[in-house]
């Protein structure tokens, strides 16, 4: 629930635009909501609900997955444009949409603890190195061997280099699954990708 999902919205759209100008900003957009948020939506929830305890036949997964309510915004959203709707209610979606990163990273924050369990050591390392490196390192390679340099593969490798997700680690926190591990996943993640980041775009920018 932590590691396949990416950061790509509240990370991935300003670091977009920071790296690649607003031109990158509709790629990175295509990738949040019809990449990592659409996924979530479906193989997230049934991730959940196999792993949580709770009842998990195909008819209970389905109905989770259709009752979502960010996946039903998603489904209304993808046939409209936002000069359908009236200015004010575009600004008050604004609004609301501004509070949930703060609220969830002081979610997230309650539960991180500084210092892992030593036990919880090499499962950490190891979801951080494959979200952080390896997942996107593999892609870089993948695109080199395609030939894909392109600004769309560009922007596409960024995304998938960012941290882990925060939707995804407050939804297995709210499951129960190891919440003091998954907060840590998370907030460290997102402090690392300061570094991790810029340095893909490095490699990104020098062709390589």
């Amino acid at each position: 629930m932590v590691v396949p999902y990416g950061n790509t919205s509240f990370l991935g759209v300003p670091f977009t635009k920071a790296f690649f100008g607003e031109a990158g900003i509709p790629y990175a957009v295509i990738y949040d909501q019809l990449g990592s948020f659409l996924i979530l939506s479906t193989v997230g929830l049934v991730t959940l609900s196999l792993y949580s305890g709770q009842k998990a036949s195909l008819s209970a997964i389905l109905t989770r997955i259709f009752t979502f309510p960010a996946f039903l915004a998603l489904l209304l959203a993808l046939p409209m444009q936002s000069s359908m709707l009236p200015d004010l209610l575009m600004q008050l979606l604004s609004w609301l949409a501004a509070t949930l990163t703060p609220a969830a990273l002081f979610s997230i924050g309650l539960y991180l603890k500084l210092r892992l369990d030593r036990d919880r050591f090499f499962p950490f390392a190891v979801g951080l190195g494959i979200k952080l490196l390896l997942a996107p390192l593999l892609l870089l390679g993948l695109f080199w061997l395609l030939g894909l340099r392109d600004l769309p593969a560009e922007v596409t490798l960024f995304e998938a280099a960012m941290a882990p997700m925060v939707s995804s680690s407050m939804l297995a926190i709210m499951a129960g699954l190891e919440k003091r591990f998954v907060a840590s996943l998370l907030g460290y993640g997102i402090i690392l990708s300061f570094v991790t980041l810029p340095l893909f775009w490095l490699l990104i920018s020098k062709g390589v």
